[in-house]
């Protein structure tokens, strides 16, 4: 095998790199343009150099006759990315909501995935720094690579995974957890305890299957590297998986799967937090959704920033509300509605305008029929528009938390802090049950 030599140049070679792109989608859910043709040609090429295969035709054989070939492979395009409190507000948000509530119960908590441990263990960290002692909680931390479990069960790390700044907290949390040696950083054996490392992928169709729901599950940068059915799978389970008025974090990219009607973001920066419902806030199920969305989705509005001034903790709800209520009223979102925005979903956005626009001819009154059309429009990059379509919704319904949440992100991008303190007053008012006047 030639060194950089362009495969894609020979028709066959081509067939085989497609084919090693179809099992590692139809075996462990992957999305090979999530990595691009250029990267995983890349992977598979080292790999070949590693395990000493030279011709492509050969490789391919063994990947579909050897389990351990394969498993190799899989190890190269699961690379780790991650760090010891990545995102930090979320596990400030984690410290908060945890010594928020009762001290009447065990927390379980999940992470997946865990990649080589960064992520578990910082939960550990966090909740040991808030002084939760060793038998008030544990981790269950989730992974489809055995190297990374293997790393992660040692817990030795380099500086390297220490990416924050270096803070007089931080500085304190290494002293008092990590043993140096030799230029490597040893995690002490009462925090590695916290943690149960299974060995397992989220798309697959038996994950975690007799697990009882959690309290919290970190499921961070995962889901956008999966195609369409596994990433359903996987959702699904994350349903499943999160106990109701649980806690569930995602990665910054990855607000589009989120079912608006069974969970709300929580209203803090930077924390890409969601709280699970109750109960559904719609009576008709969910349709299926596309199998090749080419945009991003049109979902629920990520996470809110908080103004400076305002205090930090998340109010926590009392009963379940819906994501649009009308005055006094539950308007349910037809699925007429629901067709329209799967075929957003889609990318087919001017479509999805023009019968958005036909829906809105004949119910002009729909509230939730505004909030879709402004987010089609904040899809196409027509702002002004978008936000003519929030305030007609909140002019129809004042309790709708969707037309709230958006408007609030887009008075702080426009600087516009009164306003933005106005909005966030209403909507912590709306979500705490006290109604949408309450905030005015």
């Amino acid at each position: 095998m030639a060194r950089g030599e362009d495969w894609s140049l020979n028709p066959q070679n081509q067939m085989v790199l497609d084919g090693i792109a179809a099992l590692l989608r139809d075996q462990i859910g992957l999305n090979p343009a999530a990595l691009g043709d250029r990267m995983l040609t890349e992977m598979i090429r080292q790999t070949m150099q590693t395990w000493g295969y030279t011709n492509l035709a050969t490789y391919w054989q063994q990947l579909q006759t050897s389990p351990t070939t394969f498993e190799a492979l899989v190890e190269a395009v699961v690379v780790p990315e991650t760090y010891f409190f990545r995102n930090p507000e979320s596990f400030d948000y984690l410290r908060y909501y945890v010594l928020s509530q009762p001290q009447q119960r065990r927390w379980r908590i999940l992470s997946v995935p865990c990649s080589t441990g960064e992520e578990p263990y910082s939960i550990a960290l966090t909740l040991m720094e808030a002084g939760l002692s060793a038998e008030s909680f544990y981790i269950d931390a989730v992974d489809i690579s055995a190297v990374a479990l293997t790393k992660a069960h040692q817990g030795i790390y380099r500086a390297h995974a220490f990416r924050q700044p270096q803070t007089a907290e931080s500085s304190t949390i290494c002293d008092r957890y990590f043993q140096i040696h030799q230029g490597q950083y040893h995690l002490l054996p009462a925090v590695r305890s916290q943690v149960r490392f299974h060995h397992a992928n989220l798309a697959d169709a038996n994950c975690l299957k007799y697990c009882a729901p959690y309290d919290i599950v970190f499921c961070r940068n995962l889901l956008i590297y999966l195609h369409t059915t596994a990433r359903a799978q996987a959702w699904q389970h994350l349903e499943r998986l999160v106990r109701l008025d649980g806690r569930l974090f995602l990665g910054y990219a990855e607000i589009n799967p989120v079912d608006r009607h069974r969970f709300i973001p929580i209203p803090q920066p930077h924390t890409f937090a969601y709280r699970k419902l109750a109960r559904p806030t719609l009576a008709h199920p969910t349709l299926p959704r596309t199998k090749s969305p080419r945009r991003p989705s049109i979902a629920q509005p990520p996470t809110l920033p908080r103004s400076p001034d305002l205090p930090q903790p998340e109010p926590e709800p009392g009963l379940s509300h819906s994501i649009e209520l009308a005055t006094s009223t539950v308007e349910a979102t037809p699925l007429e509605l629901e067709e329209i925005r799967d075929l957003a979903n889609q990318g087919e956005l001017t479509q999805a305008a023009e019968q958005c626009d036909r829906y809105l001819q004949a119910h002009p009154t729909h509230a939730t029929a505004h909030v879709l059309r402004g987010e089609i429009h904040q899809a196409q990059g027509e702002d002004e528009a978008a936000q003519t379509a929030f305030h007609k919704a909140l002019y129809l319904a004042p309790n709708c938390e969707a037309a709230l949440m958006h408007l609030l992100l887009w008075s702080e991008q426009q600087g516009d802090w009164a306003t933005a303190q106005r909005l966030r007053k209403r909507l912590e008012a709306l979500i705490n049950g006290e109604g949408a006047d309450a905030g005015k």
